[in-house]
């Protein structure tokens, strides 16, 4: 039981890492999708001023990187959610076997209860009957 309740406990808190490092993920997106419109952003603005070549180029090459990398962090994130449903489906199993054992004792208490008092009945039986059946009614009880 033991056992089993710590394997549950070891994949809840695997489950929290990675829904961490999910968050962080999403937030690494969106700081990323903002840096982008940003850019773009800048871009625009500036029409009326005069840039080089090599700055355009390098707003460019920099915006490019930026749209390059939000579909690769959204591919990692795809991979993580798939890491995240296996992690569950773990979990849930976890949690049903330790549930499994919990109703295996509580029944094993209860028939043990029942045994027990099974036992107490018979004997307080035995008790009465040796009331109205005793030894000078020429009858032994064992």
């Amino acid at each position: 039981m033991r056992f089993r309740e710590r394997i549950k406990q070891e994949k809840q808190w695997e489950l929290r890492l990675l829904n961490e490092e999910r968050h962080v993920l999403e937030e690494e997106i969106h700081r990323l999708e903002q840096e982008l419109l940003q850019t773009e952003a800048s871009t625009a603005v500036e029409e009326g001023t005069i840039c080089t070549a090599m700055e355009l180029r390098f707003r460019g090459d920099y915006a490019r990187v930026l749209a390059r990398r939000i579909p690769d962090k959204r591919n990692s994130l795809a991979v993580l959610d798939k890491k995240l449903a296996a992690k569950r489906d773990e979990l849930v199993e976890a949690m049903r076997s330790v549930k499994i054992l919990e109703q295996l004792r509580r029944r094993l208490e209860e028939k043990f209860r029942h045994d027990l008092d099974l036992a107490d009945q018979k004997l307080r039986d035995e008790i009465g009957l040796r009331k109205f059946i005793g030894p000078d009614k020429g009858q032994d009880l064992p």
